[in-house]
């Protein structure tokens, strides 16, 4: 199984091929659209802001290839963090953005959630845990026990249709932390920095048959 992880110039990607390292994987970093076309998993990291990311992924052809792989071929995709964001339809962050479109929402303040008054610090950086919706076939199904995961974000994915919410966590209020949408999987928190149980998700991904 060839696994890519999306260089685009931002943010964690060392930390995420560390990840999928670690128990027993040899991913490849990829930037030229012939090369995502060859992978059978994808992964859409992202640290940072919105729009040199956007543009980013918009240049040189990568953004076709990658919805070439994701939408025809129905090739895995795991978004993390801020790669997560970018699949919505308007993000907000340092002003408005059209977002991939991927998954029907938008990209809000954190602050936008506590309805005026501050409930708990942000931005949220730290361990939560998170609750999975219960008969889902998503990576996060019967992983077992109790799931903490870590956490570094000022911004929440509000999505259009309830359907596409696999996990929700709390921070002073609930917000959703992780979405399926066809054989798209992707997560607010960090599974590359969460330890046993961040390992557990991506060996889950990396098995993951979307229906």
């Amino acid at each position: 199984m060839r696994i890519g992880i999306i260089n685009y110039g931002v943010g964690n990607t060392g930390s995420v091929y560390n990840a999928f390292w670690n128990i027993g994987h040899d991913p490849e970093l990829v930037s030229r659209p012939e090369d995502i076309a060859k992978m059978d998993r994808l992964v859409l990291p992202g640290v940072g802001t919105p729009l040199p990311a956007l543009n980013s992924l918009r240049s040189d052809g990568l953004l076709e290839a990658i919805e070439e792989s994701v939408f025809k071929k129905g090739t895995p995709i795991l978004g993390i963090c801020l790669g997560m964001q970018l699949m919505a339809d308007r993000l907000t962050e340092y002003g408005e953005h059209k977002g991939l479109g991927w998954i029907p929402g938008s990209v809000e303040p954190f602050e936008t959630l506590y309805d005026g008054a501050p409930k708990a610090p942000v931005p949220h950086i730290g361990w939560a845990q998170i609750k999975p919706q219960e008969g889902r076939n998503s990576p996060l199904h019967d992983i077992g026990g109790r799931l903490y995961y870590y956490y570094a974000h000022t911004y929440v994915f509000i999505p259009k249709d309830e359907a596409d919410i696999v996990a929700t966590s709390d921070h002073g209020v609930n917000f959703v932390c992780a979405l399926m949408k066809g054989p798209i999987f992707a997560t607010q928190f960090h599974p590359e920095k969460s330890q046993a149980k961040g390992e557990k998700l991506i060996e889950r991904f990396i098995d993951w048959e979307p229906k």
